[in-house]
């Protein structure tokens, strides 16, 4: 069953809530029609397959990714800027484009997160300065001065099992403090293909010039599996304290469902909230 069918994305929960709220018997609650307006179609040269969330700053830009497109067909970071008067079209500008030749990785499928000073943060599932082309972390910095380029650096090449995850697919999240949280579906301690193992919780740190990491969680041993939630529903989170706790909640959930069962910790399982994909 797709996620769709399962009500995991956030599509079928607005629809589900608006079915409760405009049909059930609340008579304090008043339902208005809504409208659906097509900002922007993508094409090849702009970007093609837009995929994972999207950010948007003070002005009301929406930055994004698509995983392929752009000038090398290797996936672009775009920026969606609205009209200048009501009805206008909305334009759109490549931020960076992809390739599969330098160590600045390919294929980004996770989307945008912003900082408090503006710069997008992103992952490639692919690419990057290691043998095994992992994937990478990057950062893209707001141009220095007005229609100036936006600066991209690579924070981290992922270099694979057992010592580093793999093919992250995520939407990161950073903290006040400038740390960036993330997952990757596969790698890790306990990366094993067959079995739908692998993957690591990480975070980076600023450390003078570049970013150190920090393993936080090896998924796929004693009472975890690959992560793999969809993008919307994000791992780690900004609170104090609370970085971890959708972790612990979706752990409690799979070992409560196993134990209820009578299922073995080998027995493969997907349900809402077990293997974070992309959060």
């Amino acid at each position: 069953m797709d996620r769709i069918a399962q009500g995991n994305s956030p599509s079928a929960r607005t629809l589900f809530l608006l079915f409760a709220l405009c049909f059930l018997p609340i008579t304090a609650i008043t339902c208005h029609a809504q409208t659906y307006n097509v900002l922007y179609n993508f094409s090849l040269a702009a970007g093609s397959i837009p995929e994972g969330q999207i950010a948007s700053d003070k002005a009301g830009n929406i930055y994004g990714v698509t995983v392929e497109g752009g000038a090398n067909n290797f996936g672009a970071v775009y920026e969606l800027s609205p009209p200048s008067a009501p009805g206008g079209n909305w334009t759109e500008a490549v931020l960076y484009s992809f390739d599969n030749t330098s160590a600045n990785g390919s294929y980004p499928e996770g989307g945008i997160t912003t900082d408090k000073l503006g710069n997008l943060y992103g992952t490639t599932t692919q690419g990057g300065g290691t043998p095994c082309r992992c994937g990478t972390v990057f950062e893209l910095k707001p141009p220095a001065v007005a229609g100036g380029a936006w600066r991209f650096r690579t924070l981290h090449h992922f270099e694979g099992a057992p010592t580093d995850g793999s093919d992250p697919q995520s939407p990161l999240t950073v903290d006040s403090s400038g740390n960036v949280y993330g997952t990757t579906y596969t790698g890790g301690l306990y990366n094993n293909s067959s079995q739908l193992l692998g993957g690591v919780a990480f975070k980076l740190s600023p450390a003078g010039s570049g970013w150190t990491e920090i393993i936080l969680r090896n998924f796929g041993g004693t009472g975890s599996f690959r992560p793999y939630a969809r993008r919307e529903r994000q791992l780690l989170r900004h609170q104090p304290g609370g970085r971890l706790r959708r972790l612990r909640q979706r752990l409690r959930t799979e070992s409560a469902f196993r134990r209820r069962h009578g299922m073995d910790r080998k027995t493969s399982l997907q349900l809402p909230g077990i293997r974070p994909w992309g959060g």
